[in-house]
């Protein structure tokens, strides 16, 4: 015959079950690897989104910078050239069109 304690017997009558033992654990079984997994989670930052290689840019006629479509920063006299060749000429992003 199995022998209950006192404690275990005042657990049973509060959990109303006092013809079952209490089960072991009511928790579903984590795996190891969750269980023991300590680290942070990562943050992975995505990286900016550049021109492709082969897009149009614009540039002016005395600007050292070149402008995507639709920069606000882009005034008249707008002339198109490939990416590659704005590059070419050392002309570089203006500072909303880097971003």
């Amino acid at each position: 015959m199995r022998q209950i304690n006192l404690a275990t017997l005042v657990l049973l009558a509060l959990a109303g079950c006092a013809s079952q033992p209490p089960a072991a654990s009511t928790r579903p079984a984590e795996p190891a690897s969750a269980a023991t997994a300590t680290a942070a989670p990562r943050i992975v930052e995505t990286p900016r989104k550049a021109p492709e290689q082969s897009a149009t840019v614009y540039r002016t006629k005395s600007g050292t910078k070149y402008h995507r479509g639709g920069c606000s920063y882009l005034r008249g006299g707008a002339i198109p050239i490939s990416l590659n060749d704005a590059r070419a000429r050392g002309l570089g992003p203006c500072s909303r069109c880097s971003q």
